[in-house]
């Protein structure tokens, strides 16, 4: 006599409404975030994403990498932008950009920068993550959740930036620097 252990033959079926699932599951996840991306964050935070999960992606390969961040102009040097400095507005090439507003102008705010250098990556990430991305979730200011002195360094920009009310400001040297028209 023998005995036959395990399952009996397969019925044919295939495991077609668990396929399903997960895809329906998959493309509402999607649709949920890239709403939240459009209608809840502001342009400045969906500015800085690329630069945030690039940040994340190339720790995993490198020390440091290449970012370029939209800094405010000042007498006195240059800082990150954050959303109070900036409004979305339309340059006369029809194309996307910021223009600063009128309460930057009054703190001081010259004119905004793209400002290319070389950063720490894991130091950029929690930066971004601190500044841009986590602020809005948390609910607190940009300025109480920055960490301490120099903790994002550059090559090229700042070896130990200035902070002022939580914000480094940049050498004026370094880097490459466009003008956002």
């Amino acid at each position: 006599m023998r005995t036959e252990w395990g399952q009996a033959k397969s019925t044919g079926v295939q495991p077609v409404y668990t396929y399903a699932l997960v895809l329906i599951s998959l493309v509402a996840a999607l649709g949920i975030q890239g709403f939240r991306l459009h209608a809840v964050w502001t342009p400045l935070e969906r500015h800085y994403l690329p630069a945030y999960l690039g940040s994340q992606m190339a720790g995993v390969v490198r020390d440091n990498g290449s970012y370029t961040l939209l800094q405010v102009v000042t007498r006195k040097g240059s800082r990150v932008a954050l959303d109070s400095d900036v409004v979305p507005a339309m340059s006369n090439s029809g194309e996307n950009t910021y223009a600063l507003t009128e309460e930057a102008v009054k703190h001081g705010a010259l004119r905004l920068e793209l400002h290319r250098a070389y950063y720490n990556n894991a130091e950029m990430h929690s930066y971004l993550g601190k500044l841009i991305i986590r602020t809005k979730s948390r609910g607190a200011s940009p300025t109480s959740v920055v960490g301490r002195a120099g903790s994002v360094s550059s090559r090229g920009c700042c070896q130990r930036p200035i902070w002022t009310t939580g914000v480094p400001l940049c050498c004026a040297t370094g880097g490459d620097r466009e003008a956002v028209s």
